[in-house]
Formats: structure tokens, sequence, C-alpha cells
């Protein structure tokens, strides 16, 4: 079943789509009056719908039925150096909607060869995402924010602060370090990682060091695996 972005439904009988979602449902979708679709508003929300009357620049549809969701606990608020090609970048993004983070910020750090990020460019994979999976949370996508900056920020003051890296310094896994069902930020570093300036100073602004295991993972799977980690701890609550 197609399932479709409306940000601003939510309490509606009917619903008129704006020009690109109607040009995705009536060329893209070749969908027809009477067809039943999905809509999901990003906000905790989830619709099934009927076509009644479609075309290229204003499709509207009947509300049947809505479905309100909560977020479980143990958000995840993810700080990312953005990768450097557009295809790898594009594939976390995705991805991580779907894992269902809170919030993705991305972060410059001094080894981070991505020195631009395009946010309207990257919120469209986020919206992609959840269209795809029919998540009813689209995640809050941050602009690009220096390392320094960010850590000493109010958007810091949740439970938990957790730094993943791969340098020869002390810490313990993640996986014994998070507290099951707390809200956490976690940080992944660039491919080349934090410097040992960058990690001193995350740990003096009450960051704790984590690892993810021995191996030494891509920029992307780090941030994938910890994501995952978290996720599973928190379900064996």
């Amino acid at each position: 079943m197609f399932c479709l972005y409306a940000p601003d439904l939510i309490s509606q009988e009917e619903y008129t789509f704006n020009e690109a979602e109607s040009h995705h449902l009536a060329n893209v979708l070749r969908a027809s009056v009477g067809t039943t679709i999905r809509i999901t508003n990003g906000k905790g929300m989830l619709f099934l719908a009927e076509i009644i009357f479609v075309h290229k620049k204003n499709c509207i549809v009947k509300i049947i039925s809505r479905e309100t969701f909560q977020r479980n606990s143990g958000n995840i608020h993810l700080f990312i150096a953005p990768v450097k090609t557009n295809e790898r970048l594009g594939f976390l993004l995705e991805k991580l909607t779907e894992l269902g983070v809170t919030s993705i910020t991305p972060v410059l750090t001094r080894n981070c060869e991505r020195r631009v990020f395009n946010h309207e460019k990257e919120l469209a994979h986020l919206i992609a995402a959840i269209k795809q999976s029919q998540h009813p949370f689209l995640p809050e996508l941050y602009p690009l924010i220096k390392f320094e900056q960010i850590l000493t920020s109010v958007h810091m003051q949740v439970a938990q602060k957790l730094l993943c890296h791969c340098r020869e310094t002390p810490k313990t896994m993640l996986s014994k370090t998070y507290q099951k069902g707390q809200d956490v930020v976690l940080f992944l570093g660039p491919e080349g990682d934090f410097l040992r300036e960058e990690i001193q100073f995350a740990e003096t602004n009450g960051f704790v060091s984590v690892s993810l295991g021995s191996e030494v993972l891509r920029a992307e799977t780090a941030a994938i695996t910890a994501t995952i980690a978290v996720k599973t701890l928190n379900q064996l609550i």
C-alpha cells in the first residue's frame, strides 16, 4: 500500500496534498479514485485514507481512520560527522530514520572530509524513508554545527552522553555503559576518528567514551551499529 507524507494532517476529515505529493501520487504511482493509501504526518500519527480526486496538482483523500503513536523510552539523539559521498550519506540518513532515532545533527569535526551539508536535500532522504517504512515519526534534522559548539549547548542536557571512538584511550563497551530506558546523545566521529584533543574536550563536558567492539567500522556502519545496540537494550527492559 502506498504511503505519503502530510506534515499538517491531524484532525481533518478530508485532505488535499501539495503539488509535489499530488504529482507523485498521480503521475508516478498512477493512483486512481477509490485507491486506499496510508499517510504519515511524521509527528506520531498514521492515517488510512481513500482517494476521492486525482490531479497532478491537488489530489484529495477522505480519511478513513487514524492512529496515534507515542515514542518509546530511550530517545536517541545522534550526532554524526557527515560521510564523504552523497550516496553513503543518503543511505545512512535513511537507515537512521527507519530505526526511529529522535534527532540527527551533522557535526563538523577536525577530520571531517565533508565540510558542507545540504539540509533541504538531506531532509528529503528522511521523508522518503518514513514513507517507505510507514513510520509515524520524522526525526528532527538540525543544521551542520561545529563540534566544540554543540558540546556546550543546552541541547546536550540529557540523561546520558556517549562518545563512540576507536582511539586507544580508556573506554567501556556501549552495551555495558548505556542505562536502559534513558534518553541518550550518541556522538560518532568521521572516518579518521576524533582527535585526542576532541575526545578530551568531550570528556571534560560530561561525555563518556565508549567502544562498539574490536572491529574498525566505517562511519555509517558505526552510527547504525550504535543505534541498533541502544534500541536492542531498550527492548530488553
